[in-house]
């Protein structure tokens, strides 16, 4: 799988990936049909069940005589706190988990991070215990797609109607003096090969030590049309 959560928010939250579903005020064009409160939750926790199921099988059935090794490839960057407030390393912390945790953690200790469960309450659906033994540990490797790093500080949480961008509560920006980007992630972004590092380093300690491949990287440019 690559990007399942990118793919989920793109498809189910604001429309721009087939099968374009949303809700408003939350999709690039006036949505017709779905839910962004709801869906890219559900979809990226099918997701998740799928990718689990195909690794039991592929364990038990081929894995031994193929030699191969399974793993999952995320979207991702590194945070950094746009201040040392608490609120703001609170933020950069919370940002970390609803990007990374949202898939690793699951797929690693059985559950999503208890921030999300929080902040995202009933709309994040539930494992079930036998759900939970599937997913946890099913994956061989953690692949990542990384191209920036990116400053964070704390937005309150949003009441009323509500999606992905409202439950994190964060702000983003390219650097300390850019203002907040309003597209969800700041375009033109200088690479930071220290911010990669330091990601690389927070997957090996709070991931057991799992290979991770570095499946994308460079440097974000978006052409002007």
């Amino acid at each position: 799988m690559n990007e399942p959560n990118i793919g989920a928010l793109a498809s189910y939250d604001v429309a721009i990936f087939p099968p374009g579903r949303c809700s408003d005020p939350f999709g690039v064009t006036k949505c017709t049909s779905g839910d962004s409160s709801v869906e890219p939750y559900m979809a990226v926790h099918n997701t998740l069940l799928a990718h689990a199921s195909v690794v039991s099988l592929y364990r038990k059935k081929y894995q031994a005589m193929q030699k191969g090794a399974v793993g999952i490839s995320i979207y991702s960057f590194w945070s950094y706190p746009l201040t040392n407030s608490t609120v703001d390393l609170e933020a950069t912390r919370r940002c970390i988990d609803f990007y990374f945790g949202w898939i690793l953690d699951p797929l690693v200790f059985g559950d999503y991070p208890q921030v999300m469960k929080k902040n995202v309450g009933s709309r994040l659906p539930p494992f079930t215990e036998v759900q939970s033994e599937l997913i946890k540990g099913s994956l061989d490797f953690i692949g990542i797609n990384h191209y920036y790093s990116l400053y964070v500080n704390d937005r309150p949480l949003e009441t009323g109607v509500q999606d992905y961008k409202a439950d994190i509560s964060v702000s983003l920006r390219g650097s300390r003096i850019d203002p907040p980007s309003s597209q969800g992630f700041p375009v033109n972004v200088p690479s930071d090969p220290k911010g990669l590092q330091l990601q690389l380093e927070y997957l090996k300690e709070t991931y057991g030590n799992l290979p991770v491949y570095v499946q994308e990287n460079g440097i974000c440019r978006r052409q002007p049309r």
